[in-house]
């Protein structure tokens, strides 16, 4: 069982892959695979990695996606920024707006469009352009 100093660790260590690899000309929102291609690098035993995810999603510091093709993709919120003791704002560039736009494009032309996610992706543009 690990310690509540390795969950936050695992925690913290999840948030930061994520905010790593996206934005700053890197997919706006990471995919499911190749985050979990980086954390099997990391010390951070997969199911552990999971259970982080999870708590993530379910505290709002992880915003996931299904994508235009149906894949999972991933970005960190403003309570995850918040959160994690290293992430700061802004956490994209004028070069990442194409690719949020992207993302309420194909969320805003669903049947039943997660509101949730087009919120997520529009504060990080105002993040931006603001």
């Amino acid at each position: 069982m690990s310690s509540v100093d390795d969950r936050r660790s695992h925690y913290h260590q999840l948030l930061g892959t994520i905010d790593k690899n996206t934005g700053h000309g890197a997919p706006v929102m990471l995919r499911g695979g190749p985050l979990w291609s980086t954390i099997d690098y990391t010390p951070i035993d997969h199911t552990d990695a999971v259970r982080a995810m999870q708590a993530a999603i379910q505290n709002d510091h992880v915003r996931r996606w299904v994508d235009a093709e149906g894949r999972n993709r991933y970005g960190v919120t403003d309570a995850g920024i918040d959160a994690h003791p290293t992430i700061t704002r802004p956490t994209y560039t004028s070069e990442d707006v194409s690719g949020l736009r992207r993302v309420i494009e194909v969320e805003a032309g669903r049947d039943d469009p997660e509101k949730a996610v087009i919120a997520w992706a529009n504060r990080r543009i105002s993040e931006v352009e603001g």
